[in-house]
């Protein structure tokens, strides 16, 4: 369980045993001894491994966190089509299936809302310095969700027409972004 779902428990019994798995640098045994929670041998429980928006972590750079913390987005550094090379739709999906960058394989295409969670965090670190979540191109970028009229959802990161989604043929041409969750 994580860290924050040791935090849920209301009333823990002495002797209660979870494996943190956010706990410390690769998890952790914890024992509630009736008082505290401490690791296997007695000593001081781990706590969770904190996370903040523009760390770069986990292969990339954390651009979303949930309420709890301990779940997250992560994007790649940078494009999957560096310089002027551009993919179309289909291209793009395998390029993120097939990514395996920081020894992860779980890469994927960010969503519609996804890539707009990246835009809204581009230049919004934790404590309001700005970040980089990879030098974004003054272009358009792929996402995996489909548009109901045809088409797929793209959306502008940077420029004058910054934050613009709008649905494009998925033969077009579009810069790529990979994500990954946590």
């Amino acid at each position: 369980m994580s860290y924050y779902r040791r935090t849920q428990i209301a009333s823990p019994i002495a002797g209660l045993t979870i494996w943190c798995s956010n706990c410390g640098a690769s998890g952790e045994m914890q024992v509630f001894n009736g008082t505290s929670w401490t690791n296997m041998i007695g000593g001081t429980a781990e706590v969770a491994i904190s996370y903040t928006i523009g760390q770069s972590a986990l292969g990339g750079t954390i651009f979303y966190i949930d309420e709890a913390g301990e779940h997250g987005l992560i994007a790649a550094t940078s494009d999957e089509n560096s310089g002027n090379v551009y993919y179309s739709w289909a291209d793009a999906v395998i390029a993120c299936t097939n990514k395996r960058d920081g020894n992860y394989s779980d890469w994927r295409l960010p969503t519609k809302d996804e890539l707009n969670i990246m835009y809204t965090n581009i230049g919004r670190g934790a404590s309001g310095n700005d970040i980089t979540i990879g030098n974004f191109e003054l272009d358009f970028y792929w996402s995996s969700t489909i548009n109901s009229g045809g088409g797929v959802w793209a959306q502008h990161m940077i420029g004058s027409d910054h934050g613009f989604q709008f649905a494009m043929g998925d033969w077009g041409r579009a810069r790529v972004r990979a994500i990954r969750a946590f």
